[in-house]
């Protein structure tokens, strides 16, 4: 046991003692002249010696192990008091410290921070990273001019709140600062009380079946297999309140996992149904959980145990590594046995979501509900705006923030990255049901995955579906059903194609865009080119150790289609060629059981051809989370006529440490590591560690010239020395104009599309463009005009600038303007 001992020190006024392992703090008890006491860093529990230290204005605690602060009440003379990283959740004792100024409180266990009312001349309060859920005991604070900031910077009356589970209000209302708190409490709130569930697994799991059971539904032996998704809304009473569940049944055939995800978004509950009778893949579904809904809360349910009442999945292993799981259920949607235990725990898991628990603005809900009974399949952003309005919702931002939490609800979709096709707030049955008819039509089919535009309204209107065919798409019980009117529009025919183009699932091989392909629905036999025996190729090898999600390469063929050699696309590889920068060739193929994907390249510049290929792969990695990738550089010789690998970044490890060589244990032979990394890239492409970030500002009208530049570039994206970014960026809920200032801010260059529609627009001259030339007369950033179509320019500032081209163009498909 340490002890701090005193020797007559009874005159002290300030002591300093950080970092030690103090856990006895009694001696101090006498020492009733200090006016300043420091002991962060120690060990100390308990904290009574401190209550008769009522000379005390300074008092700094930090990181001990204190839970009660009851001894404090007396310090009536403090006015700076700092306890954070401590374990206390009561603060009723600070009622009574009306001197304090400075309060921080940050990384305890803080739930009611009502006691913070009686504190008046407080300046600066921390609380980040408690257990915080109501703001409203601040009003009076906030009211006298205090502000709420992600980062102090100690300018005087601040508020720092930031990781907390806020409810009251929330986060993403008390993120707009504090006009928007003290504006929010100006209006009757209610709980949201609604939840997402979303249930995944294979095909004929049971998902639809634990849906009835728990509802308390008759079983159906024979219960459709769910294509597509279903979507169910059902009023739950859990611990006394109604809470609307959104459940949301996926089918599990493969070839429409690649449209999961447009839905599976993060503040949601996952249900993983997994079948007794197959061998299933528990962890290919929880990889896909984890790429999509980050740290949602998942349950793994093994059902059908009345026919297979010994199968087990190892708990412990899947749990260490997917600590998202909260829990495992053996049970039969068939007997019963063990559905009340699995509902229980579900409807706690619900209970506990913090956007259950959110509090919103009456008058949202009245919005909320109208956008439930939306009779229309799709609106444009700025009818989703009017119809704000109409519900007393004015600020843009409040808008944005309601339209994440009906997409999250899924009560609809929002994709900013379509504004071009003036459809962004969309039904969501309406799309999937679309992108499903489209994916499982018997045209395309036979068609080896190929579909022209003029096709869409026979495919996507195939008489199947209509309401007069008894084989139509029936609804099922208590599921919400397909609008009665089935036939989609001629004129959105093309925007659910385009759709499914910008998610990845298919890209067009025609210059004039009206013919498409859909890789998953390829010809399955290989068509790989086969290298001479004297041209120099270069092998390469991306592995995935845990997991290949099945987009990938999918992805990877849509992003690069405009290299595609003719009719050399099948459903697991491609053959690439790059005839003009890089005059290559490329076999690319995957190997899902093995899971990796394997390049050979051969040509005059084919170790830039590679990196071209990795940098698309590294974005495409980038979407997923927690994905675990290793890039693999083949040896020069063979083990037993096999080859070996060694890791790409094992290598870059050596040459940073001006390792010269590398050892093979097998093969017991030295390689020069800059002759094995030099043989896949050149020692000039591993220096782009920072690429050139730019901006591209253009009219939607220009949206043809805005790709044909990106385009263009996109050997220098691809290989890393350029990062492009536009408004198409943007993801789904984000606030769009809070994104395009951050996004422009962060620019070393700005790309101007200049056009008369350009000029025309008062959010790109008024608002981007200015923004872009005050930055580049204060020389934080480059402005670039780039001369697309001809307009009345002279008399503006940014025509002093040097752009390009010399001459207006013509057309977007001016490939030699482009490369100038």
């Amino acid at each position: 046991r340490r002890k701090l001992n005193s020797y007559n020190l009874f005159q002290l006024t300030k002591i300093f003692f950080w970092e030690n392992q103090v856990n006895d703090i009694s001696p101090l008890q006498n020492l009733t002249r200090l006016n300043s006491l420091e002991f962060t860093e120690n060990q100390v529990n308990d904290i009574s010696p401190l209550q008769n230290l009522t000379q005390l204005n300074h008092l700094d605690f930090r990181d001990n192990q204190v839970s009660d602060i009851k001894p404090l009440e007396n310090l009536t003379q403090l006015n700076h008091l700092d306890f954070s990283g401590n374990q206390v959740s009561d603060i009723k004792p600070l009622e009574k410290l009306t001197q304090l100024k400075e309060l921080k409180f940050s990384s305890n266990q803080v739930s009611d921070i009502s006691p913070t009312g009686f504190l008046n001349e407080i300046t600066q309060l921390r609380l980040e990273n408690n257990r915080v859920k109501n703001l409203e005991p601040l009003i009076h604070l906030l009211r006298t001019g205090g502000t709420v900031k992600e980062n102090l910077d100690y300018g005087g009356n601040e508020i720092a709140l930031h990781s907390n589970p806020l409810c009251i209000p929330p986060p993403e209302i008390a993120d707009l600062g504090t006009e928007a708190i003290l504006s929010y409490f100006e209006h009757p709130y209610a709980p949201l009380n609604e939840a997402k569930v979303i249930l995944v697994g294979e095909g004929a799991s049971g998902k639809t079946s634990l849906i009835k059971a728990m509802l308390g539904e008759t079983f159906d032996d024979h219960e459709d297999q769910t294509h597509g998704v279903r979507i169910r809304r059902e009023a739950i009473p859990i611990n006394e309140e109604d809470v609307t569940i959104h459940f949301w049944d996926f089918g599990g055939q493969e070839i429409m996992h690649a449209t999961h995800q447009f839905f599976l978004s993060k503040r949601s509950v996952y249900v993983l149904v997994l079948d007794s009778r197959k061998d299933e893949k528990a962890e290919y579904w929880l990889k896909r959980i984890q790429s999509f809904g980050g740290d949602s809360p998942v349950i793994v349910v093994l059902n059908k145990i009345d026919q297979h009442p010994s199968f087990r999945v190892n708990e412990q292993f899947l749990q260490e590594k997917y600590p998202f799981i909260n829990d495992f259920f053996r049970l039969s949607c068939k007997t019963g046995e063990g559905v009340g235990g699995f509902k229980e725990k579900l409807w706690a898991e619900v209970w506990e979501l913090p956007m259950r628990e959110a509090h919103l603005p009456v008058h949202w809900h009245s919005a909320k509900r109208a956008f439930e009974e939306m009779e229309e399949d799709y609106i444009s952003y700025e009818q989703f705006r009017e119809k704000c309005r109409a519900h007393d919702i004015t600020e843009e931002k409040e808008q944005n923030i309601l339209l994440e939490y009906l997409n999250d609800l899924g009560i609809v979709l929002h994709y900013e990255k379509l504004r071009l096709h003036d459809t962004q707030v969309l039904n969501p049955l309406w799309l999937t049901n679309g992108v499903y008819r489209i994916i499982n039509s018997p045209i395309v089919a036979e068609q080896n995955g190929r579909f022209s535009i003029h096709q869409l309204n026979d495919i996507i209107n195939d008489e199947r579906y209509q309401p007069e065919n008894p084989k139509a798409e029936q609804n099922v019980q208590g599921y919400q059903a397909p609008k009665p009117r089935r036939r989609y529009p001629e004129n959105k025919l093309y925007f659910i194609a385009q759709m499914m183009r910008q998610f990845e699932l298919c890209f067009p091989f025609d210059e004039k865009q009206e013919q498409y392909i859909v890789p998953d629905l390829l010809p399955v036999p290989q068509h790989a080119l086969s290298f001479a025996p004297d041209e120099k190729v270069i092998r390469f090898v991306v592995e995935y150790p845990e997991f290949l999600p099945d987009t990938v390469f999918p992805r990877l063929m849509v992003r690069l289609h405009q290299y595609l050699m003719e009719e050399r696309q099948w459903r697991n590889g491609m053959v690439l060629q790059e005839k003009v920068l890089f005059q290559s060739r490329a076999n690319v193929v995957v190997d899902k059981e093995a899971r990796k994907i394997q390049l050979q390249l051969a040509g005059e510049r084919r170790r830039d051809f590679l990196t071209f290929i990795r940098q698309s792969l590294k974005d495409i990695h980038s979407s997923f989370a927690e994905l675990k990738i290793q890039e693999l550089i083949p040896l020069p010789d063979q083990l037993d006529g096999r080859p070996l690998h060694v890791d790409y970044q094992e290598l870059i490890g050596y040459e940073k440490e001006r390792m010269e060589d590398y050892f093979s244990g097998k093969l017991r032979k030295r390689y020069k590591v800059a002759d094995l990394l030099n043989g896949i890239e050149s020692p000039e492409a591993r220096q782009f560690d920072y690429p050139l970030r730019a901006f591209i500002s253009y009219s939607h009208k220009d949206g043809a010239y805005m790709e044909a530049l990106k385009t263009a570039l996109s050997p220098l994206l691809r290989s890393n020395q350029v990062q492009l970014w536009d408004d198409g960026c943007i993801l789904p809920g984000e606030p769009w104009e809070d994104k395009i200032n951050q996004r422009l801010t962060e620019a070393d260059m700005v790309f101007c599309l200049i056009s008369q529609d350009f000029i025309a627009s008062d959010f790109c001259y008024n608002k981007e463009l200015s923004a872009a030339l005050a930055a580049h007369r204060k020389g934080e950033k480059s402005v670039l005009p780039i001369r697309i179509r001809e307009c009345l320019w002279d008399q503006l500032e940014i025509s002093q600038l040097q752009g390009l081209p010399a001459n207006w163009m013509t057309s977007p498909k001016e490939d030699t303007v482009w490369t100038e």
